[in-house]
């Protein structure tokens, strides 16, 4: 279905409607277009960078590249952000893999496993005496992310519908945390800039 006719000879039957090549080629039509649909969906801002047509260019290049191999179609596009860094043209503006990286970490974010937090009068009433043996794990949508440019500032700007202007580099790597928060039925997103001491 994904190119090779020969080898699905006889066993796509035509219709009266359409023959059989005509048949095998809405499948392979469709199977991109709903690959497409994925990556639109997890990488939206991406795609209003881009704009549609270079966005389907990009798109139909990680597709060639990197079949779905995952069960789920939730999970395609887990590659994107590598893709865009080490492929022309879209290498040649680093702050495009760092926006897939974003957009990707914050779907994942609110598809991770769930978990209470602990709140901090629980943390505040554990004894002295415990504290040198705690082992403390993390929530499991957190994810801590060395942004290079001015990429959550530029994503902020734009879905708040205000100017963005360009990513700026950075002086140097800023750390920041993406995390889910859920109050009752209610999730929801974060992200923040982390200090060193608090990234470390």
């Amino acid at each position: 279905i994904l190119g090779d006719d020969a080898a699905m000879a006889g066993k796509v039957r035509a219709t009266a409607k359409a023959d059989a090549a005509t048949l095998l080629a809405v499948y392979r039509d469709g199977y991109a277009l709903r690959l497409l649909e994925a990556l639109e969906t997890n990488f939206s801002t991406l795609k209003q960078v881009l704009g549609d047509e270079d966005f389907d260019t990009l798109g139909r290049g990680y597709i060639a590249a990197h079949p779905s191999r995952h069960f789920s179609i939730r999970w395609f596009g887990d590659r994107l952000a590598a893709y865009l860094a080490s492929t022309a043209p879209w290498s040649g503006t680093p702050a495009l893999a760092e926006l897939a990286r974003l957009e990707w970490a914050l779907a994942g974010a609110f598809d991770s496993a769930d978990a209470p937090p602990v709140a901090i009068d629980a943390v505040a009433a554990i004894p002295p005496e415990r504290w040198p043996g705690l082992r403390v794990s993390v929530h499991p949508s957190l994810q801590v992310i060395d942004f290079h440019w001015t990429v959550p500032e530029f994503w902020n700007a734009l879905n708040a519908g205000e100017e963005a202007g360009a990513p700026a580099q950075r002086d140097e790597a800023v750390p920041f945390a993406v995390w889910r928060f859920d109050q009752g039925d209610e999730r929801q997103n974060f992200f923040r800039s982390l200090d060193p001491a608090e990234a470390w």
